[in-house]
């Protein structure tokens, strides 16, 4: 079975200090790939 990938763009330019990764500049692009994902799950 095919698993949905999510890829994060700079993902390692946003990492905090304690080596998290906080969404700061890709946070926008990715709710727009999740929105359109849910929106192509609905109209299968």
């Amino acid at each position: 079975m095919n698993v949905p990938r999510l890829t994060i763009p700079n993902a390692m330019q946003q990492v905090n200090e304690n080596g998290k990764l906080e969404l700061t500049t890709s946070l926008t692009f990715l709710e727009k790939q999740a929105d359109a994902f849910i929106n192509f799950i609905k109209n299968k």
